[in-house]
């Protein structure tokens, strides 16, 4: 009698396919007993069509779910701009408004950080208009958090402190690091929420504070929110001619 069993990738002996196949079995019992457990113990599951593993990770996420803490943090410094307008200050934070935030968002293959940068060096406010879009989850509910961003931030600076005038490079600095903190999953803060409001202070002070502008595209003058081939070089798409969409 042959001792050997072939498979795909060579030979098991008769020996190994046996243990292969009890530890298969015993896995097997494992899982049916995860299941029955889900099913007689936790009410209400399993709610999806899912399996016993995929059920059992998925209630696990949300035991070890830390729920973002709602309010603003303080560093208990404050930065007083000519205008009268007080911000916090964050020392030793870093300048993220100074990445090369296209860069930044080529390598981590994110579309707001890259419209980000592109408002940077070249202006145009619609380019954060469309990262706040990619940011966000969804318009309603986040324009109400951010509504409740801003009663926090008039009760800690009073009403419309920001519209007196913050330089735009302020903004930019904070909404990425609160965008790339987003990312990575910190909780200590809404992050997400902030980034919105920086960016959205930004667009107000762009085309309500000129004054406060600025960031690289200042120096561009008349050029300042073009898009296309001439600013972008062979990062711009070639745009189809009429006649091949007829063909």
């Amino acid at each position: 009698m042959n001792d050997c069993l072939e498979n795909m990738t060579g030979t098991v002996s008769i020996h190994e396919f046996d243990k292969m196949f009890n530890e298969h079995q015993k896995l097997g019992h494992q899982i049916d007993k995860l299941a029955t457990f889900i099913m007689e113990e936790i009410e209400g599951e399993p709610m999806q069509s899912q399996g016993a593993i995929d059920t059992a990770i998925r209630l696990l996420g949300k035991q070890s779910h830390v729920p973002e803490r709602n309010e603003i943090l303080d560093s208990g410094e404050r930065r007083e701009f000519e205008t009268g307008a007080v911000r916090d200050v964050s020392n030793n934070s870093g300048r993220c408004d100074l990445l090369p935030l296209i860069v930044v968002g080529e390598l981590m293959q994110n579309i707001p950080l890259t419209f980000i940068g592109k408002y940077v060096e070249c202006g145009g406010v619609q380019r954060l208009y469309d990262a706040i879009k990619g940011i966000v989850d969804g318009l309603p509910d986040a324009m109400l958090q951010l509504a409740v961003h801003f009663e926090k931030g008039a009760n800690k600076y009073n009403d419309r402190n920001w519209e007196k005038g913050i330089p735009l490079h302020c903004y930019i600095d904070s909404a990425v690091r609160h965008y790339l903190k987003y990312l990575r999953g910190d909780k200590d803060e809404k992050h997400q929420t902030a980034a919105i409001w920086n960016l959205m202070c930004a667009i107000w002070t762009h085309e309500n504070r000129p004054s406060m502008i600025d960031l690289p595209f200042a120096n561009l003058g008349d050029k300042a929110g073009m898009t296309g081939k001439d600013l972008f070089g062979d990062l711009w798409p070639e745009e189809k001619d009429e006649e091949d969409d007829d063909e």
